[in-house]
């Protein structure tokens, strides 16, 4: 589903990477009481609300763009007492995807308010002063719980019961034959384990304050002691690009039966130069690798057409997110968190999946009931991530494949 006007792009400048509330309804009318929507959101929660307007396009490509703008929000408010096709649309698009939306209607129309929609939440309202008041009363009681259960799943999700001093720890690679940005093809878009990096600060704002209690330090520059310093850590990357990863993985999964590891994929070996990282997933059986899947055509994202080698462009990939609590300084409420992939396309996966609420709320429904909320909880989770046709990682295209606890046997592969 291609987009002309990137929507990352489009959200950066409206929201400044904030969560949103996004309004539905006939934009051509309405102003009014739109501006009284966005004081409201604005007010009571700090946030910036959207509505279709803000996404200047049209036809099929509006369409797309109206279906991301759905997905990534924190919560969507509906007005329907105009009968329009399109609001019904949004309307029935939110709902089917689990963005349930809050619905607003004048008291006048609210008995014309179509069958299908009747057991949603709505809040009824009028256009006099007293109603306009009540409204945003009630807009602020009903919006509360449906904002603040997003952030509080990434709370859930990424901070220990200490939430201040947390490091992110990566060093990406500089682009190489084994990427897609190769040659004289420029980097002009977030990429790979930038990717995650960008989500996990993003994340940090909402939860902690802008700027607030979040350092971004290379791994590969770390003090020698970092274990031993009382930090909640965030490793982003594999063994490969982050030296700390391997062993913070075997820690966490110390005395387990069943295991994850990263290695060098199928007929590579750790002596080769620049090789490439596998998942694999051990048991006394031996090794279950979850292997990436490369485009069809080898040359698919090469910007030269006369390279002496084509690049290792990956179309799928898989990608580890593993939790629990610091070796060290568990008990002062400290945690670590790994997230990896076999490439840059799973790493950045791994990214959007333990940031993203919907995504959290599926692991959540996976794990074992209060694993989440429990910081002594030691688990992992597996991701997928599909590169879109510029090779790059669309969040839409971010699946959960499975979750689990440290120790309980692992999934096996799927065929290719």
């Amino acid at each position: 589903m291609s987009v002309s006007v990137n929507i990352d792009d489009i959200l950066a400048e409206q929201t400044e990477g904030r969560p949103f509330v996004f309004v539905i309804m006939a934009y051509k009318k309405q102003w009014e009481l739109f501006r009284q929507i966005e004081r409201v959101v604005d007010t009571e929660f700090k946030l910036p609300c959207l509505r279709a307007d803000h996404c200047k396009s049209s036809g099929e490509d509006l369409r797309n763009k109206i279906h991301a703008l759905i997905d990534r929000a924190e919560a969507v408010v509906a007005e329907i007492s105009t009968r329009s096709e399109n609001v019904f649309y949004e309307v029935g698009y939110a709902v089917a995807t689990g963005r349930t939306p809050l619905l607003l209607v004048e008291k006048a129309q609210a008995r014309k308010v179509p069958t299908d929609l009747l057991g949603l939440e709505k809040i009824e309202y009028t256009l006099d002063q007293h109603g306009s008041e009540a409204l945003e009363k009630e807009l602020a009681s009903d919006l509360g719980p449906k904002l603040r259960s997003g952030i509080e799943l990434m709370r859930r999700m990424l901070l220990g019961k200490r939430a201040d001093s947390n490091y992110i720890l990566a060093s990406p690679r500089y682009p190489d034959p084994g990427s897609c940005i190769w040659g004289r093809d420029y980097d002009t878009r977030t990429f790979g384990d930038y990717q995650a990096i960008l989500r996990l600060i993003s994340a940090f704002s909402p939860m902690l304050g802008t700027g607030r209690n979040v350092e971004l330090i290379s791994a590969r520059h770390i003090p020698p002691d970092t274990l031993k310093r009382p930090w909640n850590l965030y490793l982003v990357g594999s063994g490969n690009v982050n030296p700390l990863a391997d062993d913070l993985l075997k820690m966490l999964q110390d005395g387990a039966e069943h295991v994850w590891s990263f290695a060098p994929m199928p007929g590579y070996t750790y002596g080769d130069e620049n090789w490439p990282s596998g998942l694999f997933a051990w048991t006394r059986q031996g090794a279950k690798y979850w292997g990436a899947k490369r485009w069809a055509d080898d040359g698919a994202c090469a910007s030269e057409a006369d390279m002496k080698e084509k690049p290792r462009v990956w179309k799928d990939d898989y990608g580890l997110i593993v939790r629990g609590p610091h070796p060290r300084h568990a008990d002062e409420g400290r945690i670590v968190m790994l997230l990896a992939g076999s490439h840059a396309l799973g790493t950045g996966a791994t990214g959007v999946a333990a940031t993203d609420p919907q995504r959290i709320k599926e692991v959540r429904g996976i794990l074992p009931p209060g694993t989440l909320e429990d910081p002594q909880s030691r688990f992992w989770v597996l991701v997928k991530g599909v590169a879109s046709d510029d090779c790059r990682l669309d969040p839409r295209n971010v699946s959960i494949v499975d979750a689990g606890l440290i120790g309980q046997p692992l999934p096996d592969p799927p065929s290719r």
